[in-house]
């Protein structure tokens, strides 16, 4: 059974809530298994791909934000004039 687009579009905004909310209380690594179940589902989508790349870079995993990025940059050239947000992430910086 396929699921309509629709469907998928609100299970993907209830994890990325669900891991929002996670971050929120310091819950990252369980928040990061939640970003990478629903890249699972979109692994293309930029903003699940931002959001764990900031994950990443608050839990020191340094070097997977910078790869997540990467993925970002390359399914999503347009997203380039945004670089000096993303090495901010992937340093461990919170965004302005």
């Amino acid at each position: 059974m396929s699921l309509s687009r629709k469907a998928v579009v609100a299970h993907l905004r209830h994890l990325r809530d669900g891991a929002l909310h996670l971050v929120r209380q310091g819950r990252r690594e369980e928040a990061l298994r939640l970003f990478e179940r629903a890249l699972e589902a979109a692994p293309a989508d930029p903003t699940l791909l931002c959001d764990l790349a900031g994950c990443q870079a608050a839990l020191g995993r340094r070097l997977d934000a910078c790869r997540t990025l990467a993925a970002l940059l390359l399914h999503h050239p347009h997203l380039e004039g945004h670089r000096r947000l993303y090495e901010s992430l992937a340093r461990g910086e919170s965004p302005a």
